[in-house]
């Protein structure tokens, strides 16, 4: 399911002229978020979840005036109405996975370790990966200027799941686990 090239194209127009007068009263703001939340019921991805709550604290803030941070993400908004993936319905929605990563750094060595366990919906484990990680790699991450980098792999730890199993998470239900709060 997508937008039609006409809602994609009107909604970049109107985004595009905000962005040029720099203005935007409540109405019209709310008017818009109605718009792009429609539209973004078509796209793949949470990033217009982010946008349309910051178009309504402009909504009801004391102020028209489009200030940096909201116009940075109308210019996400336009690019995802552009480059955003349509969504997907098929038989694998209903399919759910868990992922479970985890990620450890010895500080005295300055090398670490990263790991992930990609499980069915029964239980099984369908796929795992564990990689150690040389002091000379964990400084790419800033190993030799911090005390600790265990935020870093365990983030890392995350996103070389979701690359690694994205084709089978595709149009799925995934569940992502780890230690770290702040991941």
């Amino acid at each position: 399911m997508k937008n039609t090239e006409k809602r994609i194209s009107d909604l970049t127009q109107q985004l595009q002229q905000v962005l040029q007068q720099r203005s935007l009263n409540r109405h019209e703001t709310l008017k818009l978020k109605g718009r792009l939340g429609f539209a973004d019921g078509f796209l793949h991805g949470r990033l217009g979840a982010l946008v349309l709550k910051r178009l309504v604290d402009h909504a009801y803030s004391f102020s028209n005036v489009v200030d940096s941070e909201l116009a940075a993400v109308l210019e996400l908004m336009i690019k995802r109405l552009q480059c955003a993936g349509p969504k997907r319905v098929d038989a694998n929605t209903v399919n759910e996975w868990s992922i479970f990563t985890d990620a450890s750094f010895e500080t005295e060595l300055g090398s670490g370790g990263l790991g992930g366990v990609l499980v069915d919906c029964l239980g099984n484990c369908r796929a795992w990966f564990s990689l150690k990680l040389e002091p000379s790699e964990c400084k790419l991450l800033g190993a030799d200027s911090k005390e600790t980098i265990i935020y870093e792999l365990e983030l890392l730890a995350c996103c070389i799941a979701m690359d690694v199993w994205g084709n089978v998470l595709a149009s799925t239900y995934p569940v992502l686990y780890g230690d770290n709060d702040s991941v």
